[in-house]
């Protein structure tokens, strides 16, 4: 799930936002092994009793991704916003970079666009609620994923 999933609704996606004159803040590329999708998916099956959790239809969904997405994600490695995170990793161990990184822009806004710098001093829960706001998006990453996020917000 998930949009732009092909190379021309990345280009479309960029026509629309130049429109609107709006830009990409942030680019996040949950990088998943194939193991660990496939264990996470065939767990998925369990928890939910899925029928159309096979094996075999997991990693066919797979491989369609990498060739129809693949594409997508070397179009937007090249924006400095881009960031991989390893997503095999715990929910939280993955939450926290992405929260760190949008707070950061959210904190440079409202200085209105002045150097803002996320410090020790920092308040904690300002990281902890941008990362509750993640953690709904991010329970199970069954696939690679690109998330995108727009000073639309």
């Amino acid at each position: 799930d998930g949009y732009p999933r092909s190379l021309s609704q990345a280009k479309y996606l960029d026509i629309l936002l130049d429109k609107s004159n709006q830009k990409i803040d942030h680019i996040f590329f949950l990088n998943v092994n194939k193991d660990t999708i496939i264990e996470r998916i065939e767990k998925r099956k369990i928890l939910e009793n899925r029928s159309d959790d096979s094996t075999e239809t997991i990693i066919k969904r797979y491989d369609t991704y990498m060739e129809t997405t693949r594409p997508v994600l070397d179009f937007y490695s090249k924006n400095p916003e881009f960031y991989e995170i390893d997503g095999s990793l715990k929910i939280e161990e993955i939450t926290r970079p992405i929260a760190e990184k949008w707070l950061k822009k959210a904190m440079e806004r409202a200085s209105h666009g002045k150097n803002a710098t996320m410090t020790e001093e920092t308040p904690s829960e300002y990281v902890t609620q941008a990362e509750f706001a993640l953690v709904d998006n991010l329970r199970i990453m069954s696939f690679l994923c690109i998330m995108i996020y727009t000073n639309s917000l």
